[in-house]
């Protein structure tokens, strides 16, 4: 057996084991590439593991590393990814310094697919209890939010909540995070988070909702449906959303980072507009990439956000990436 037919038939657990990481669940510490054995906000291993089979993936919450199990054995014999290496099969050394002939695989990790809001709720509350921004009349502190941030409320890709429809007590309840019964979008959210912006997947459909707040009272600026992931979605635009379905060349795509710096985008050009969030990066990955297109990223100018940049142009594929500068708050 060759060493890359050992390594690519080991999984994911064993390689952990025998780098020497801590296993919880489905996280793990330390991160491979900066070392850190929590996340920024609680005790919690900072390294997630997702996605299933073959496709399984690490991302480091502290410094938003991720990679393949091959960048973890990278980062543990030379302390950089693979993309980094003089040659692949430096990974060879891992496989004599740890892999014996007595090499029992150990169980699989097994990884479930993302779990979002029931369709046909997101929809439902999307249709029913959202209006569309340009046809309310805005409260004197959105309009003064907006202003601010130098939005027009007509022009602007979001919704705002009714929190006098009934849908929103139509939806299933689920259990919170202090094991409370309550629905996945609970009503007084509708008026805290009001502005309403649909998430997609990389095919253009949308599958859960982000809201937004601006009270400047509140802890947090945006949330999310209680109980269900986001990780994979992003924010995208009507022409971003018929790209993905038609899957056909085009020649220009701006990737934002965040609700505010999209909703700027697309208030500014005309075209497809993308907003990235936290765990929708490696999503990039899965979208209609051909040789004629520029990609404009235009990520926050900051340590995360270069970092997120260098990170999308190597997801583009054949597409020309390009880094560009402009934000919001």
């Amino acid at each position: 057996m060759s060493w890359y037919t050992t390594i690519k038939e080991m999984s994911f657990t064993d390689i952990l084991s025998r780098c020497g990481h801590e296993i919880k669940g489905k996280r793990f510490k330390n991160c491979p590439a900066c070392g850190a054995s929590r996340t920024k906000r609680d005790s919690r291993p900072p390294v997630g593991i997702f996605g299933s089979g073959d496709k399984l993936r690490w991302h480091c919450n502290a410094c938003h590393t991720n990679g393949t199990k091959y960048d973890l054995i990278s980062y543990h014999m030379h302390n950089c990814s693979t993309d980094q290496l003089t040659e692949f099969a430096q990974l060879k050394e891992f496989v004599d310094a740890t892999i014996t002939s007595s090499y029992v695989p150990s169980p699989k990790i097994e990884i479930k697919e993302p779990e979002y809001p029931p369709e046909e709720e997101v929809l439902h509350v999307l249709r029913k209890g959202v209006k569309h921004l340009r046809d309310v009349n805005v409260t004197s502190k959105l309009e003064e939010f907006l202003k601010r941030r130098g939005l027009i409320q007509s022009k602007i890709p979001c919704g705002i909540a009714d929190p006098k429809h009934g849908c929103w007590d139509d939806i299933r309840k689920v259990k919170s995070s202090n094991n409370k019964e309550t629905h996945w979008w609970p009503r007084k959210w509708t008026r805290e988070y009001a502005l309403i912006f649909p998430l997609v997947d990389y095919q253009g459909n949308i599958k859960s909702l982000l809201g937004r707040t601006w009270y400047n009272a509140l802890s947090r600026k945006t949330t999310v449906p209680i109980s269900y992931t986001t990780k994979g979605l992003l924010l995208a635009n009507h022409q971003a959303r018929q790209w993905m379905k038609d899957r056909e060349p085009v020649e220009e795509v701006i990737i934002c980072e965040g609700e505010m710096d999209y909703a700027t985008a697309c208030q500014e050009y005309d075209g497809i507009v993308i907003g990235i969030r936290s765990g929708s990066i490696e999503v990039c990955r899965q979208l209609p990439w051909f040789a004629q297109t520029t990609v404009y990223i235009a990520t926050d100018d900051d340590v995360v956000g270069n970092l997120y940049a260098k990170k999308i142009a190597k997801l583009v594929g054949e597409a020309t990436p390009m880094r560009v500068r402009f934000g919001n708050e």
